[in-house]
């Protein structure tokens, strides 16, 4: 099994969501792992055709080539907006995401 880590360090913007996006959509048995923050997270992502616009704030960029997203632990999902956002990709995408949780992961849900 292959491992690929996209990890940034100058604190936004370095286009990690544009990277998982385009990996998603090239890479068989993908998984995402939402490892670190919660959700003021956001990576925007375009289809490189123009099509669509999407923030991910915890649904996982990639998660539009139905890759599924994994909240580890150390991840505190707001299930408040966490609600608006499925909602929201599921009206772009036609599909819901495949979301996964561990099973001690902390939450979030001060609206």
């Amino acid at each position: 099994m292959r491992t690929i880590a996209v990890i940034g360090k100058n604190f936004g913007d370095e286009g990690k969501g544009f990277t998982c996006s385009r990996l998603a959509s090239s890479l068989k048995n993908a998984l995402i792992i939402k490892h670190n923050g919660g959700g003021q997270a956001g990576h925007t992502v375009e289809d490189p055709k123009g099509k669509w616009r999407f923030v991910h704030h915890q649904i996982g960029a990639g998660a539009e080539y139905h890759v599924p997203t994994l909240f580890a632990d150390s991840f505190m999902p707001d299930l408040f907006q966490l609600g608006k956002e499925v909602k929201e990709f599921t009206e772009l995408f036609g599909f819901r995401p495949i979301l996964y949780s561990e099973k001690n992961v902390r939450v979030t849900t001060v609206e």
